[in-house]
């Protein structure tokens, strides 16, 4: 997926410089056009549409990169739901739910004890003297 990511950005940059290329030879064709120079008009049509062509080219890969990635996010989410490791995972996840072994009270509750197990040290400091 990472690769398939890293050409999805390469192309997109390339697709980029090209979008640029096109414009660079379209005003170079609109100068050639005022100086009535038909030679360097042709020429920079012909580099213009060279550019477009490239253009078009990334964005059908670019197209069939974003398929590919979307496939594979799909087929990513199907594999999570289908393993039977996860699915009893969760169902155990939810059975536990409003229970003492629930856990995500469980989390509040040590975060709790630890909040009042500094807040009775900085007590006992401040007895002691020391803070």
């Amino acid at each position: 997926m990472t690769e398939l990511l890293a050409q999805l950005k390469m192309v997109n940059d390339q697709q980029m410089e090209a979008k640029t290329e096109i414009n660079k030879w379209i005003d170079r064709m609109g100068l050639a056009q005022k100086s009535g120079n038909t030679d360097l008009f042709e020429a920079a049509r012909q580099r213009a549409k060279v550019a477009r062509d490239k253009a078009r080219h990334y964005e059908s890969v670019i197209m069939e990169l974003e398929v590919e990635r979307d496939n594979l996010k799909r087929e990513v989410r199907e594999n999570r739901r289908s393993d039977p490791a996860i699915a009893r995972t969760q169902a155990l996840l939810k059975s536990l739910e409003g229970t003492v072994m629930d856990p995500t009270e469980a989390t509040f509750d040590r975060l709790a004890r630890q909040s009042k197990a500094t807040s009775d040290l900085d007590e006992l400091k401040q007895k002691m003297g020391m803070d």
